[in-house]
């Protein structure tokens, strides 16, 4: 008996909830229902353009105008144009705009749509999406080398308003000022940059190896730090380069080109100065070896006695064959122009050679460096 009182107990509990329920329900059906629907919405943005390309080194004089319109056959409750970077920078209710995109970088403008569908009156439908346009892409491309700032001495050269920048084969001293072009760079919206460019060495001498040494050429320095550098080239060869750095606003650029031959100390000395052209007694250190010096005589007379000098230091002729010492005998040269090489020790000549015909102008180490298409590209 108490069972069946048990059972009629639960019974009438379960009955109670389920009719509870239902209740509620019903009583949420007539709640105002709210659903949001990403992504659904047909448009298309129009552009006018989306690649620029400008010539100054200060982004904030550098200004892209783009104009945007917005196609749709739908209905739409909210327009918003989101375009970071322009000015203005936001805009709403309009399917046209004309947006200006400040210093160099890449820009990425949307626009954000809203539409509201009420299928009955306690449902109500929004559906949202955004649309993007094509990258607004803004780049750097020299035009005229000749804004840039350069140190030591008159190495660079380019033609007018061309993009081909030439670093003249000079000669300094290992002390002097690197041979620099500089410039800075401002307003790259703290983006990524991509320095591009391409580049060949010529050698002075056409009828050389085709190889040009292992010293280093040249060297692309940003914020004084070394970015790139070449080495080991083939003459006359073409090479792309590429150098990427990330999140710069502001930077500064060097591009800096080595010597082949440094100007030194050291020169001949003629015993009789009238047999030798003056202007041909000053002897080079190789940029490839640190441990040698060239020079290039031209006697004028049938015969000349020479002696290498340093101050007044003179070194001539050992007890052995083209073995070098102080204040031995002079060095037999003969009429013409020829080359003469010293290998040094510890900073003292201890040897030489002499080959012909050979010239200053045509020495194997001299060459000229040629950059082409220098391009800076921000993502």
């Amino acid at each position: 008996m108490n069972f069946n009182w048990l059972f009629i107990f639960l019974s009438y509990s379960v009955f109670t909830a389920l009719q509870s329920c239902t209740t509620l329900s019903d009583e949420m059906e007539d709640e105002p229902t709210t659903i949001n629907i990403p992504g659904n919405i047909f448009g298309i943005v129009l552009q006018n353009k989306k690649n620029f390309t400008w010539h100054e080194t200060d982004g904030s004089q550098v200004v892209s105008p783009v104009k945007f319109e917005l196609l749709t056959g739908t209905e739409l409750d909210s327009i918003v144009w989101i375009l970071p970077g322009g000015t203005p920078d936001r805009i709403e209710g309009s399917l046209q705009q004309d947006v200006e995109f400040q210093g160099y970088g890449t820009f990425n403008p949307r626009v954000a749509l809203t539409r509201i569908d009420s299928t009955s009156s306690k449902v109500t439908r929004i559906i949202r999406d955004t649309i993007y346009s094509s990258p607004i892409k803004v780049k750097y491309s020299v035009n005229d080398w000749d804004s840039f700032t350069t140190s030591g001495p008159n190495v660079w050269d380019n033609f007018g308003t061309s993009n081909i920048l030439i670093g003249r084969d000079t000669l300094v001293a290992r002390s002097s000022d690197s041979l620099k072009i500089s410039t800075r760079f401002e307003g790259s919206n703290n983006s990524n940059p991509k320095i591009s460019f391409s580049y060949r060495i010529k050698k002075k001498n056409d009828n050389s190896t085709i190889k040009t040494g292992k010293f280093k050429k040249f060297s692309v320095l940003v914020d004084g730090f070394e970015r790139f550098q070449a080495s080991e080239l083939n003459n006359e060869q073409y090479y792309n380069a590429t150098i990427s750095l990330r999140q710069k606003n502001n930077f500064e650029l060097s591009i800096v080109r080595y010597p082949s031959l440094y100007s030194t100390q050291w020169n001949l000395v003629p015993s009789d100065p009238s047999s030798v052209d003056q202007q041909t007694l000053a002897m080079y250190q190789p940029n490839v070896n640190e441990n040698s010096l060239i020079g290039y005589p031209k006697v004028t007379s049938e015969s000349s006695s020479l002696t290498l000098g340093f101050g007044g230091f003179r070194f001539g002729v050992g007890s052995s064959s083209n073995e070098l010492v102080e204040n031995g005998d002079p060095i037999m040269l003969y009429e013409g122009e020829q080359k003469i090489e010293i290998t040094m020790d510890r900073g003292l000549p201890v040897s030489y050679k002499i080959s012909k015909p050979s010239s200053f102008d045509n020495d194997e180490n001299r060459f000229d460096l040629f950059l082409y298409d220098f391009n800076i590209e921000f993502d």
